[in-house]
């Protein structure tokens, strides 16, 4: 592995969070491979960028949505890597009529370089589960 292939892959998550902060689902697509699939525990798995882009477009619509990765490993194998770590994400409804939700848990993403040398999330897990809220005092 080579430390430009590193940091290219925590500039990728980088990036996808902050366009994720800015409701940019083009740039979010530009970030995935066509083949994508993404499994998050009680759904059915998210397949390929029309399926993603369904899906964000309808949850970024709705929420402001801060996702964060803490890795605890990232491992590069030609043209392909993986990294895996801890995922957590907090979803506040835009209209203000509900408390946030949080969810966290551990995640497993595998990574694609293409021929232009950009790496891409071509499968992603993660086993979040959603947090109970902070007491009121």
């Amino acid at each position: 592995m080579t430390v430009r292939d590193e940091q290219a892959i925590r500039d990728l998550f980088a990036a996808w969070k902050d366009a994720s902060a800015a409701k940019d689902v083009d740039r979010l697509l530009s970030l995935i491979t066509d083949d994508a699939v993404f499994l998050a525990p009680g759904q059915q798995p998210i397949r390929g960028k029309p399926a993603f882009e369904a899906l964000y477009r309808q949850v970024l619509g709705l929420y402001k949505f801060e996702q964060n990765w803490v890795f605890e490993e990232i491992q590069v194998l030609g043209d392909w890597a993986y990294c895996w770590g801890r995922d957590s994400v907090t979803m506040t409804p835009l209209a203000g009529d509900a408390p946030a939700a949080r969810a966290s848990g551990n995640g497993l993403s595998i990574l694609r370089k293409g021929p232009d040398g950009t790496w891409r999330v071509a499968r992603g897990i993660n086993n979040m589960t959603r947090e109970a809220p902070a007491p009121k005092n």
